[in-house]
């Protein structure tokens, strides 16, 4: 056989290898990307489940209500408006009287008086809240984040120290 043909079949024979070895290479970085892209997969639906878990626990403590409108979570709180009521010295109109076997907690009020006078937010008959107000003024108070809540079937009340006629809306849940 002519030298020249010798190492064209060697050339031949070196490029076959060559293209079996990078084939091989292939097929293991293909396996490599598949057990890398699959242990990726599971790690990624684990943290999803564990972020689930915790967005559960965390919604169960904070008491959060959730609806879904068009695939996006909406928080939903419920109005209440006192109309405007004139109240003697040491007088208590009701904001909010929960339904049966549930709580109040807030998450905004607002508060107006036409007399300068000690407004204070009770349940019930037990103060949390107190403000000195100047006659014909307003107050609105953000309680979110704070959990602000009365008890199981207590109410919330308004008291004013003076006679005045207040108005109240409050923003929050029943829980």
């Amino acid at each position: 056989m002519p030298p020249e043909i010798e190492v064209v079949l060697e050339l031949r024979k070196g490029f076959d290898d060559l293209k079996k070895g990078i084939d091989k290479i292939d097929k293991n970085i293909l396996d490599l990307n598949n057990a890398f892209i699959g242990e990726l997969r599971k790690n990624l639906e684990d943290l999803g489940k564990k972020i689930e878990k915790l967005i559960n626990i965390l919604e169960k403590r904070l008491r959060v209500s959730r609806v879904y409108i068009g695939g996006n979570i909406q928080l939903v709180s419920t109005h209440r408006y006192l109309a405007p009521t004139s109240l003697p010295a040491g007088g208590t109109a009701t904001i909010w009287s929960p339904s049966s076997g549930k709580a109040v907690r807030i998450k905004r009020i607002q508060i107006s008086t036409d007399s300068a006078t000690r407004i204070e937010l009770r349940w019930g008959t037990t103060p949390f809240e107190s403000y000195f107000l100047p006659a014909n003024s307003s107050v609105v108070i953000n309680f979110v984040g704070t959990n602000q809540q009365g008890e199981t079937d207590t109410p919330l009340n308004l008291y004013s120290s003076s006679a005045a006629t207040v108005t109240a809306s409050v923003d929050g849940d029943e829980i």
